[in-house]
């Protein structure tokens, strides 16, 4: 699903700004990972039942 929305966005900024999908995609990618090992925010919220 995430890879999904980033292939969408990274086509969205190709069409809009004639940015190069792969390196979006590559973009995309580093700050995924830089945020996943390194959180800048606590995670908030709960299940619902």
């Amino acid at each position: 699903l995430l890879s999904d929305i980033a292939r969408h966005v990274a086509d969205a900024l190709n069409k809009e700004s004639g940015l190069d999908k792969q390196q979006t995609l590559q973009a995309i990618r580093k700050t995924f990972d830089e945020e996943i090992q390194s959180p800048t925010a606590e995670t908030k919220g709960e299940f619902l039942h």
